[in-house]
Order: structure tokens, then sequence, then C-alpha cells
């Protein structure tokens, strides 16, 4: 626990925290982003896997226990790596063909064994929903290691066709508690276990039997196990919850409607801007609707044929149309300020609208 304290960026969190204290005639949309999102992501994992404390995330809680622990450093004379090679029909003896599914909200996974191209029986296993299909096909190569080590089966083949599962399992620095519950199994069997791949929906007998039985397990009534959350999950729930609540802010609040009409759907991009840019993307600055908001003055564009904003500005008025004739033609708002080369026209004009602006002020 010690060693998990001292690893907390302490000073990180106490600006996140601190930030929520913000008194709202300060607050702009951007700060209320900062201080009721992007704290939230930071507090909710420091309260999860540090204080051990439920959180709740899309109404849903979570505890440290759903979660997968890092697991225990090994040392690289303990690491070892698991051989697979491609499957062909000549196999024979015992052979076990597993594979996971995920319907809807509903995961599961699924082996069934062939003995000398016979099937003989298979094992349906229902998941949690958050587990993904790359941890349920480790669950059904767990679940078949766990079947030849209990039954002591000298000569048996495990047959998977998620070969993204094969790797991890043949990487030896991968530190996954999934992947080193099944490399402890297989280190303790006395006997070989062959592990072949083969590719999905080609006519396998035994891999198409193994994927309808994985679609059979989603829809049992009640779930057999539950696997612990992988870290990378849980940081993708957080992320969506966070990009959820940051849309319904940005669609209700009041402030920043210049920037909602360019971006009414939060991403994660950033548009370019610097501070020409950034005044043609607020509406803020140099343009005379916002002189006329804060200074009383006329807000009609010098052109005098309508309110000089930033629509006005960039697709009407007379006065840059050479500018708008050499960089950039007549497109939407948003194209124009994704481009490279129409940024230098807007930055022009932006640039001499402030030479205007300037010019005005009382010497």
């Amino acid at each position: 626990m010690a060693n998990a304290f001292n690893s907390v960026d302490w000073s990180l969190l106490r600006s996140k925290i601190s930030t929520l204290d913000v008194p709202d005639y300060l607050k702009t949309i951007f700060v209320e982003f900062l201080a009721g999102q992007d704290g939230c992501d930071r507090i909710k994992t420091f309260h999860l896997h540090i204080l051990k404390k439920e959180v709740n995330i899309q109404d849903q809680l979570y505890s440290f226990l759903d979660v997968e622990s890092k697991s225990p450093f090994h040392p690289p004379w303990k690491r070892f790596k698991i051989n697979w090679s491609v499957f062909n029909n000549e196999v024979r003896g015992f052979v076990i063909y597993t594979d996971g599914s995920k319907f809807t909200n509903n995961t599961g996974c699924a082996l069934v064994v062939f003995i000398d191209g016979l099937e003989a029986e298979h094992i349906l296993c229902r998941l949690n929903p958050e587990a993904s299909v790359f941890m349920a096909e480790l669950k059904a190569i767990e679940l078949a290691v766990n079947l030849i080590v209990s039954r002591g089966i000298t000569d048996a083949t495990i047959v998977s066709d998620s070969r993204s599962a094969l790797l991890a399992l043949g990487n030896p620095l991968n530190n996954s508690s999934h992947i080193l519950k099944i490399k402890l199994l297989i280190q303790n069997f006395d006997h070989e276990i062959k592990f072949m791949w083969t590719r999905a929906h080609v006519g396998t007998i035994g891999n198409e039997t193994a994927d309808a039985y994985a679609k059979m397990s989603t829809n049992k009534e009640n779930i057999d196990c539950r696997l612990a959350l992988d870290r990378k999950f849980l940081n993708q729930l957080l992320l969506k919850d966070i990009l959820l609540k940051w849309q319904a802010n940005w669609t209700s609040s009041i402030k920043g409607r210049e920037v909602f009409e360019l971006c009414p759907v939060v991403h994660l991009k950033g548009l370019h801007g610097n501070f020409f840019i950034n005044q043609l993307i607020t509406g803020h600055g140099a343009l005379a609707k916002h002189q006329n908001r804060f200074f009383h003055k006329s807000d009609v564009c010098a052109c005098g044929k309508a309110v000089e904003d930033r629509s006005h500005v960039i697709l009407h008025c007379e006065r840059w149309q050479d500018i708008r004739k050499t960089h950039f033609s007549q497109c939407s708002l948003l194209q124009l300020f994704c481009t490279k080369r129409v940024r230098i026209g807007l930055e022009a004009i932006m640039r001499k609208k402030l030479e205007d602006v300037l010019q005005d002020l009382p010497q």
C-alpha cells in the first residue's frame, strides 16, 4: 500500500480537486469541463485502486475487486512462452476446440471435446457482460487446460481461432493475470499440451461447433464466472462516461455558443488555433459584434451591409473578397478551420481587422 501511495501524484490530485470549488462567475464552459470531468476520471481511479472504494460509472457500481490487479513481478528466468502452430485436419486424439462470443450485452465462452474426430462432450460458460471477446477466448482456453490437467490427459491439443489470445500466450513479457493463470497451470502439468490456431468460419467442424456453443452460452440464464475487468476497459469506460457528461454540459450550457456552432459534438481532436484564428473560432476580439457588446461600438461592418460577425467576415464581406479567392472558396465554417491553406487566409483577415481596431483607438 505504501508503494501505491508514493506513486500517486498528490499535487495533481489536489489541483484537480481544487478546481471543483471555482466560483460560478469565474467559470467558462471549458473550466466547467476541466473541473467536473477531467478530474473525474483521476479521482474515480484514485478511489477505486488506492482507497479501495466503490465508484459509480454510468449508473453502475464498480469495486476494486472487479478490476484486474497488477501481477507480481516475474523474474526473467521464470518467464516462458507457449508455442503454437497452424491447425491441420490430420490432428487426431484428444482435441479441444475453444471459442468466445459476445452478443448485445452478453458474453460467453465454450469448449467442445473431440476424440478421434467424434464429438464427446462440451462445456458452456456465461461470463459477466463487461468481459471482452478476447477475455472470453482466454477463459475458454483456461477451461480447456483445466480439463486436461484434472484428467491427466497425456496427449492433448487445444485449437483456438483467436490469434490474439495465442499471441498473448506466446509473449513471455505479458504479465496479465489471465495469461499467467493459464501459464501456471501448464507449467505445473507433467505432460505437453499442444496449441493450434485455425482460421474462423472456414468449415473446420470442431471450430464451427465451438462457435455455436459459445453463442449458446451467451443465452444462459445465470452468469457462471465473473472475470476481473481489464484496466484498459475501465479507462475506456471512464472516458466514455466523461464524453457523455461533457456532451450534456456542452449542449445545455449558455456559454461558448459561438464555438458550439462550429463543434456541436464533443471529441478529443482539437482545432488548430492561434491568437488570430481563436478570435474567429470564439467570435471574440476584433469583430465589431464583440466590440459592441463590451465597448458599445457600432456592430455594423465597415462595408455597411451587415452586422460584423464571424460568418459575415469569412463568407460574405466584400472587403475580404481577394483573400477569399486566393485562399479558400465557399464552404462550411468548420471545413475552413480544418484546412491549413485556408487558415492562412483567415489569419490575414484577422491581422487586418486588428490593425483597423488599433487605428481607431484614441491617441
